[in-house]
């Protein structure tokens, strides 16, 4: 993901060229416990804090055993098993990951319900971009705004007349004010006229999260 954008960015210039970076959809992944700071993400949270002498009840689940910060709430990664006591009663106990490395290419995130595969999530997805009218994306949108953003910023369908007011003399410069940065992630620069001729509306969907 992040190469293609890479190669997108390097491909054009941000005078001509809107690139709008975001989702169609989250997944059901949470971000859990209490590492230290600095700590990888994907490992035992528990790792952490031994090596910092700061082992606590914190770190492990009330059962004993560790857990890792990043977690999904359905998918492969559900291992639970039913075990009977001398008081024949049920005993439920998961996974135990202790000797399991986290950071393994063929590790498979913790689950809280069993699926073969887990699913989308119902979590409000980012959106980045970088271009001209960039600053048309920012704080909290509806997806469906992200398509009128789009075909306003290139000047199509109902929205032709919009850049009729541009400079063509000097299509770098906006004919009334100028585009500024909203928000970090959002960088606005050049006209909609500078859009028209090679105007490259590049929405690039997030990789599908390897669990």
């Amino acid at each position: 993901m992040d190469e293609a954008i890479e190669k997108a960015l390097n491909l054009t210039s941000e005078e001509d060229t809107l690139i709008v970076v975001t989702a169609d959809h989250a997944h059901t992944m949470s971000i859990s416990g209490y590492p230290s700071r600095g700590q990888e993400i994907i490992v035992r949270i528990a790792d952490i804090l031994i090596t910092a002498l700061k082992l606590c009840l914190a770190a492990l689940g009330d059962d004993g055993l560790p857990y890792t910060t990043l977690m999904y709430a359905n998918g492969p990664g559900y291992n639970y098993t039913v075990k009977e006591d001398e008081n024949e009663q049920h005993l439920v106990s998961r996974w135990n990951i202790t000797q399991e490395v986290a950071t393994g290419w063929d590790y498979t995130q913790l689950a809280a319900v069993p699926r073969n595969s887990e699913t989308h999530g119902g979590d409000d997805v980012a959106i980045y971009a970088n271009g001209p009218m960039a600053h048309l994306f920012h704080t909290l949108h509806e997806q469906n705004y992200i398509a009128h953003a789009m075909a306003y910023a290139a000047c199509i369908g109902a929205n032709q007349d919009h850049c009729k007011g541009a400079s063509t003399m000097y299509p770098g410069t906006p004919t009334v004010g100028k585009t500024t940065d909203y928000i970090e992630t959002t960088t606005a620069g050049g006209s909609t006229l500078a859009a028209l001729p090679g105007v490259v509306l590049a929405l690039l969907s997030a990789l599908w999260l390897q669990h």
